[in-house]
């Protein structure tokens, strides 16, 4: 998913990425956020302003769909250790 974000980005959109659970502020557990979904488990979040139009709507599910397509021709076994990871955090890219 985070990759995915990456490459969404070369497209000129900001898609934020997040884990699906949160740090409980009591007892600092790891909850899921949603009952049927593992904490674990990443999402997007895509805020959609009053003034996008189709046009632009249409850009950017053009735009996921070249970043997928993009990602399915990469071959990210041969990448190893020295891969792009995500951090902790789930929303940053780090470099190895």
């Amino acid at each position: 998913m985070i990759t995915t974000k990456f490459d969404i980005t070369q497209h000129h959109w900001c898609v934020s990425g997040y884990k699906m659970g949160f740090n409980h502020p009591v007892t600092e557990v790891m909850t899921p956020t949603f009952h049927d979904k593992d904490a674990d488990q990443t999402m997007f979040r895509i805020v959609v302003k009053n003034n996008m139009t189709r046009n632009m709507a249409d850009h950017l599910l053009g735009s996921f769909e070249e970043a997928f397509d993009f990602l399915d021709s990469v071959d990210f076994s041969a990448l190893g250790k020295s891969s792009c990871l995500a951090e902790n955090d789930g929303t940053a890219l780090s470099w190895n």
